[in-house]
């Protein structure tokens, strides 16, 4: 399998409501290659991007453990230039995203 260069890590904690996972860059777009995403309680976790100017949702369910979301060489999020990526979790959950942020789409 190939591994995963030159990446950055975010860890997050959720709030209840909307909060950045990976903050916007002027002019850079952001590529999530893998997700980890951690709760103590059953969670359905809303992850907010938008793609080619569509907005789009991954929803990924987690009861009492860790769900991964493997690097597998295609990115699981693809942000426009210039914007973030979102997400909706409980304050039991935590997400670890692997990201680049590239220049241009």
């Amino acid at each position: 399998m190939p591994q995963l260069q030159s990446t950055k890590v975010a860890v997050v904690a959720g709030t209840g409501s909307s909060a950045n996972l990976v903050a916007s860059s002027t002019g850079k777009s952001i590529h999530v290659w893998q997700l980890l995403v951690t709760g103590t309680t059953t969670d359905t976790v809303s992850i907010v991007f938008t793609q080619a100017g569509t907005a789009t949702t991954i929803k990924v369910a987690v009861t009492n453990g860790t769900i991964v979301l493997p690097y597998t060489g295609a990115p699981w999020a693809i942000a426009d230039v210039g914007t973030g990526i979102t997400f909706t979790a409980a304050a039991t959950t935590t997400l670890s995203a692997y990201y680049t942020i590239g220049i241009g789409g």
